[in-house]
């Protein structure tokens, strides 16, 4: 019992001393400076796939809409793997070198720190997602590369309570991606760390 008693005081003693020499207003400035690079990434990414093959998102569409338009068409569905894994490449490397970046500031981040970061950094996308691409373009802008051949001037596309949804939804991806986004930023620093060392 005793043991275990030691164990979890030096464990919070651990996470405090992870809190404490930190400085939290650099960690809070550059995960919000790239989050707004992520979020440049990925509209571009966005928009470029939408040029290629329009219909390769329409599973993300107002159900109305998605049932007007039927399902994606062939090119977009042989395309689509390979920019849903661009997609997610961009959003585990872009807060990776952000926390490359930080650490020119701060020798060493730890676990928890590097949480926080990647979290914020996809907080930031998820909300510039809904109130930029989903309220502003989508519902209230509407351009032509958004709107599905055959589906133009219906409701879903001035439906903002279903992209306020998918926000709430995006939350416990930013938690989720978050901490995987952490776990392998602490193999990355390993690996660049101590293995030169062992050589």
């Amino acid at each position: 019992m005793r043991n275990i008693s030691r164990y979890s005081s030096s464990a919070a003693g651990f996470i405090i001393l992870e809190v404490t020499l930190l400085d939290w207003h650099i960690l809070f400035s550059d995960a919000l400076i790239y989050g707004l690079v992520l979020s440049v990434v990925l509209t571009i990414l966005t928009v470029i796939s939408g040029a290629i093959a329009l219909d390769m998102f329409v599973d993300d569409y107002p159900p109305d809409i998605k049932q007007r338009y039927g399902p994606m068409s062939p090119r977009a569905a042989r395309l689509r793997p390979y920019v849903a894994a661009l997609l997610f490449t961009a959003v585990l490397v872009v807060p990776i070198l952000g926390l490359f970046t930080l650490q020119a500031d701060i020798e060493y981040i730890p676990f928890l720190p590097a949480l926080a970061f990647s979290g914020i950094t996809l907080l930031v996308f998820n909300i510039f997602d809904l109130i930029i691409l989903d309220w502003l373009f989508f519902c209230t802008i509407q351009p032509r590369s958004m709107v599905l051949p055959g589906t133009e001037g219906m409701a879903g596309y001035r439906d903002y309570r279903f992209h306020f949804i998918g926000f709430l939804k995006g939350l416990g991806f930013s938690a989720v991606g978050g901490l995987l986004i952490a776990v392998l930023w602490i193999v990355v620093q390993w690996l660049v760390t101590f293995l030169p060392a062992a050589a």
